[in-house]
């Protein structure tokens, strides 16, 4: 051998013995394992089967339809990574000894895997390369569609109880995913951020639900329904920089115009010449001096008058002090805010802001070629050093000041449009900032409001708004004022807040942030005047609070009550009919302009004293007369100026204007008056009738369109028009013809007592073009006047038996039959589902169909049968009948079908009821126990009798009284009886009717008289032995049973221990030879009833875990289940459903015994006798609860 093979021999036998080493070595680490694999090998198993394992769970967590291109993508590269781990799992399963112990089998095992050593390495490459893809596409979803997700949850904190279990779920799956080792480093800290991001969006969640508890219908009406003031309107109050920088304001209509291009060349130049600004400002200076040096153009001959007055208080100003309607103060630089109420001013104001002036064209004095500042060297008038020590006051006290800022006024005068700015402009804000320093500022709102609900009026409204305001700002408090309810909001979608537990809620954040606390508090209250209560009181607790705590202040107004000057002497204030004369000559000046005046104003010479009188100079002289007269009241104002725009309608000259403004008393109960009065005698019984009817419309939170009101002419003429209509709709040309007459008739004979206003919020465009505008009264004071004895004894007077309800009916009722009402107002797309509709004020209506947040047909309806009830005129229900039996005719040649989705809280039953809109008067008359409605309609199917009557035992519970029309404490309490009858007489009509009291909405579903029995088992609701006694009486099944099982279970805040319970209903549906066979089902939701009672202990142990309805009603009813439970007995005995000859049987033989029970006429009724236990009282809560053994138990 040559020594080069040998050296090659050598090498070859190195690596030989090298190999066999290694093999031997992973044999000997083979036979040792338990896993009979080596020790790499296992542990890539181990890795392999822990992604295998993980992208099972992704693909399994998505379903295959409705996914986007993402999802797809990603579900696309799970799939391929569970297939390479399947394949690598595989092999490697291949590669193990097939038994460990034995030395050979492991040597095998070991020379396998060293021939797949490739194949091994290439799977691994492979799961390599899946995993980082898989780790992009985790990254991309995370961000894009969890993110968006949470950011919504973020952003409205709406989500259902079952997204948030489920978010809460998967949260706690994501937090032990974030440990595994086989994702990487970015896609880990994705996960964690993403449990972040979700621990703001449960937050969230719970804290919307706590807001919402909070939130009460129209809170936020009256805020919302005042108007804007016009452009410009008390522009000083915020005006930092009056003081040193006020410009004269001398233009007029006439001067402003003297030429289109004059002004566009000094523009123009303006921009090129720095110094044109000033020299026109010297101009404007120069022009003011040479008006007040030559005086106006008066005659000496005029007779005396407020325009007389007007004009001389401009002649009369000596040695500089000019009238106050010539003072504007300059905007702050860079500080424009675009609110319509805004009391700041940025350069030159436009033309109706400017100092009235007679001079005319030719008398325009020449541009000074000096500069002096005249803003400086001319002195104030007197109103100006009053806006200017207003201003002062007010800004000082936002800034440094403590306590209470009180804003008076006359009514009219601007009070609440004031306080609507303030309340939401940036700067006062700004100022607030000052006060509270490092603390941070905490701003609430809340505007009283007579006419409105009773919440809008009380100290409880105020309580419950200010509140709904701090916590929406600062939700951190939360906890703090509602600990409870905080706990609550984890496991509750709908969180209840009672109106007792508010005001001290309040007090407690007051007087929590005393001393060092970390808010402020900055609360604007208006219309103190309107609460509806004891003023000293409220006033008296308003000092409270701001004495309580140097982190609350309070700014209020209120009309000049001595009760209200009284209680808060010797806190700032200021009196703003005394400030507003400027704002009035501005606002004045607008509206002139936007009647455009000047053209339409009568220039004929027929002996008017104005005719020589230049155009523009006679809207001057107008604006001063009615500025003068006006004593800083809007109100007056506004109203002047419609019956001026009427008088140019009619042509009036200069003259006939003067003498309508002077003719009008200046105080506003007055003029109202004199409004009325002047009415024309042709148009007086509509005038007062739309009056009335929109006046009637305000305590129940509701308005008139502009469509039914102009129906009242023909109700004035027929009161039965209605009734007699057969169903048309107009055309469109029809409809915008009547709509267009009926705006002129209420700015025409209303006298500027009513108004238009546009249809806001939820409701939709196509019944907004259908019903037009509604119809509002201008003011409050208004309100006050229709409220009077002089204006009652007039409207008798005119219209005798005017009946404002029947109005409000029969004029829907002719909406209703004409109007081009889109579907939609039949059938509403339930977007937000909700069960209880505040009809008005504490009035709630509970329901098993979802209500709309736009009006609807169903709920027009609800809204009258609930009126007429609290009316209580029981001479008219005849007359209100036939009104429904109309409206139902009219629904039923409407031919729609409409789909309620109903939905019970205690027992989880939902579902979808299918009818026609006719039937949804039928219900309505149901639920809301009107029963005289049920009457009317002999031709009601069998089936719509049987869904009435479920629907009415399946809202009883909800109803709280006895059906869905609810109040809540002491009003509730007050009409319990009274609502009571109602509904048992309503339960007791429809079971005469035939309705089977083993009725459900769904042939297969348990009797609803089981669920109602169900559901007074829950905490919150009493048995009633009147409906148990009645629906006995007519042989409903009474095989319930309540079943309590031995599983305790603990709650994790108190440690009370509860035992689970569930119901059963046991139905004989057919007899055969067998015997009656019996479907037993069992209610869907389950009961916890705690465990730790002496009384649950002791019924439990004597009557045992399954307790039946005969065992109920003696617990419930002790006095009066002798007489029950036989009934009970024969029915049971009987083994058959009750048919008509087995009640007849029954009624015969029990029915002495059980009407006492429930006949309102028998002398011994006693059906409203109190239960004597309300025993079970479980909860239908398990969210806090945890499941115990025995030991724990004890």
């Amino acid at each position: 051998m040559d020594p080069f093979t040998a050296i090659g021999l050598a090498g070859n036998i190195l690596t030989f013995v090298d190999f066999g080493i290694k093999l031997v070595s992973e044999a000997k680490n083979i036979h040792t394992s338990v896993s009979g694999t080596s020790a790499y090998n296992d542990n890539l198993s181990s890795k392999t089967q822990q992604l295998q394992q993980l992208t099972a769970n992704l693909k399994a967590a998505r379903t295959a339809s409705s996914l986007s291109t993402q999802q797809a993508s990603f579900l696309q590269v799970a799939a391929e990574c569970e297939g390479v781990s399947a394949d690598l799992t595989a092999l490697l399963e291949k590669l193990k000894a097939r038994d460990p112990k034995s030395r050979r089998e492991a040597f095998k095992a070991a020379i396998r895997d060293r021939r797949k050593k490739d194949k091994k390495t290439d799977l691994e490459l492979k799961l390599e390369r899946c995993r980082q893809q898989l780790n992009l596409e985790l990254l991309s979803l995370t961000r894009s569609e969890s993110l968006e997700r949470l950011n919504k949850l973020i952003e409205h904190g709406q989500a259902s109880e079952d997204e948030l279990k489920s978010l809460r779920k998967n949260v706690e799956s994501l937090r032990l995913g974030s440990n595994v080792s086989c994702l990487g480093p970015e896609a880990l800290a994705q996960i964690r951020s993403l449990l972040n991001r979700t621990d703001d969006a449960v937050l969230k969640v719970r804290q919307a639900r706590v807001l919402d508890g909070l939130r009460f219908e129209m809170m936020n009406e009256r805020f919302e329904d005042i108007e804007d003031a016009h452009y410009k309107t008390f522009d000083w109050i915020f005006d930092d920089d009056a003081s040193d920088s006020e410009e004269w304001d001398t233009e007029d209509e006439t001067t402003s115009e003297i030429s289109d291009e004059t002004d566009e060349d000094l523009e123009d130049r303006s921009d090129h010449d720095p110094d044109i600004e000033h020299d026109e400002s010297s101009r404007r200076a120069s022009q003011l001096l040479d008006e007040h040096s030559e005086g106006h153009l008066v005659s000496a001959g005029r007779p005396s008058s407020l325009a007389d007055r007007a004009q001389s208080s401009t002649d009369n100003d000596k040695d500089g002090v000019q009238d106050d309607h010539a003072m504007h103060f300059a905007r702050e630089k860079g500080s424009v805010d675009n609110s319509s109420f805004e009391w700041s001013v940025d350069g030159d104001l436009p033309a109706e802001d400017d100092q009235p002036s007679f001079l005319s064209n030719s008398e325009i004095p020449v541009k000074s070629t000096e500069s002096p500042t005249y803003s400086h060297s001319l002195p104030r008038a007197p109103l100006e050093e009053a806006l200017v020590k207003a201003r002062d006051s007010f800004i000082t006290w936002l800034e440094q000041g403590t306590g209470i800022f009180h804003i008076l006024g006359k009514p009219g005068s601007g009070k609440s449009t004031l306080m609507k700015y303030l309340a939401r402009n940036s700067k006062t804000e700004s100022h607030l900032r000052v006060w509270a320093g490092e603390k941070q500022l905490v701003l609430g709102k809340f505007f009283f409001w007579k006419p409105g609900s009773a919440l809008q009026k009380t100290i409880k409204g105020l309580a419950r708004g200010l509140l709904h305001c701090l916590l929406a700002g600062c939700p951190d408090l939360i906890p703090l004022a509602f600990p409870v309810q905080w706990e609550a909001s984890m496991h509750r979608e709908t969180v209840h807040i009672e109106h007792h537990e508010c005001e001290p809620a309040l007090k407690k954040l007051i007087a929590d942030n005393r001393g060092f606390g970390e808010h402020r508090f900055a609360l604007f209250i208006d219309g103190l005047d309107e609460f509806e209560g004891d003023h000293a009181y409220l006033a008296r607790q308003l000092v409270a609070w701001t004495k309580e705590s140097q982190n609350v202040k309070l700014c209020v107004s209120s009309r000049e009550l001595a009760i209200f000057q009284d209680n808060l002497q010797g806190y700032p204030k200021l009196r703003l009919h005394d400030l507003t004369r400027s704002d009035i000559r501005r606002f004045v000046g607008g509206r002139l302009r936007e009647m455009d005046f000047s053209t339409r104003i009568n220039n004929d010479d027929n002996g008017d004293y104005y005719y020589s009188y230049p155009p523009r100079d006679k809207a001057t002289q107008l604006r001063n007369t009615i500025v003068e007269a006006s004593d800083g009241v809007f109100l007056w104002v506004s109203l002047v100026l419609r019956r001026v725009d009427a008088g140019l309608a009619n042509g009036d000259q200069m003259g006939d204007l003067m003498g309508i403004v002077e003719s009008l008393p200046t105080e506003l109960e007055s003029m109202l008056r004199q409004l009325l009065d002047s009415i024309p005698p042709h148009n007086q019984r509509l005038a007062y009738s739309m009056l009335s009817l929109t006046h009637f419309c305000i305590p129940y939170d509701s308005r008139v369109t502009l469509m039914q009101c102009s129906f009242l002419e023909e109700y004035i003429e027929d009161r039965d028009f209605a009734m007699g209509l057969a169903t048309r709709q107009f055309t469109t040309k029809e409809t915008e013809r009547r709509l267009e007459r009926a705006q002129k008739r209420i700015y025409g004979v209303g006298m500027g007592l009513l108004e238009l206003r546009r249809q806001g919020g939820r409701f939709p465009s196509k019944l907004s073009n259908a019903l037009g505008s509604m119809v509002h009264l201008t003011h409050r004071s208004i309100a006050e006047l229709l409220e009077s004895r002089h204006f009652e004894q007039e409207r008798d007077s005119k219209l005798p038996n005017f009946d404002p309800f029947d109005a409000y009916c029969q004029t829907w009722l002719g909406q209703l039959n004409r109007a081009r009402l889109p579907k939609l107002y039949f059938a509403p797309r339930i977007v937000e589902p909700r069960v209880t509709w505040t009809v008005y004020g504490d009035r709630h209506v509970h329901s098993l169909f979802s209500y709309s947040f736009v009006p609807s047909f169903r709920q027009d309806v609800e809204l009258r049968i609930v009126q007429h009830t609290d009316l209580g005129q029981p001479e008219t229900t005849s007359r209100f009948c036939k009104f429904l039996d109309c409206t139902y005719r009219t629904a039923v040649d409407s031919k729609i079908r409409i789909a309620l989705e109903y939905s019970t809280w205690h027992t989880n039953l939902t579902g979808t009821l299918s009818c026609g809109v006719e039937d949804l008067v039928i219900l309505a008359c149901t639920h809301l126990g009107f029963h005289e409605g049920l009457l009317l309609r002999r031709d009601l199917s069998e089936e719509l009798i049987s869904c009435c009557i479920s629907v009415y035992l399946l809202t009883l519970p909800e109803g709280m009284v006895g059906l869905g029309m609810w109040s809540r404490g002491m009003e509730m309490l007050r009409r319990g009886p009274e609502v009571w009858c109602r509904g048992l007489k309503t339960l007791q009509v429809l079971l005469d009717r035939g309705a089977s009291p083993d009725s459900n909405l769904r042939p297969d579903l348990e009797p609803a008289f089981h669920h109602l029995c169900w559901s007074w088992c829950c905490f919150r609701y009493q048995p009633s032995l009147a409906v148990i006694a009645l629906m006995l009486f007519y042989g409903a099944n009474p095989r319930f049973t309540l079943h309590i099982s031995n599983t305790k279970l603990k709650e994790t805040a108190t440690s009370d221990l509860f035992f689970e319970a569930y119901g059963t209903s046991e139905h004989p549906v057919s007899e055969s030879e067998h015997g009656v066979e019996t479907v037993l089902s069992e209610l869907s939701s389950h009961l916890y009833i705690r465990a730790v009672d002496a009384h649950s202990e002791d019924i439990i142990t004597k009557r045992g875990r399954t307790i039946d309805l005969r065992t109920l009603v003696s617990i419930w009813f002790p006095g009066q289940s002798h007489v029950l439970q036989q009934v009970i007995d024969w029915i049971l005995e009987l083994g058959v459903p009750v048919d008509a000859c087995h009640r007849l049987q029954l009624q015969s033989r029990f029915g002495h015994l059980l009407r006492p029970f429930f006949d309102q006429d028998h002398p011994g009724f006693i059906g409203w006798e109190p239960i004597q236990n309300g025993w079970p009282c479980g909860s239908l809560r398990r969210e806090s609860l945890i499941e115990v053994n025995s030991d724990d138990g004890s």
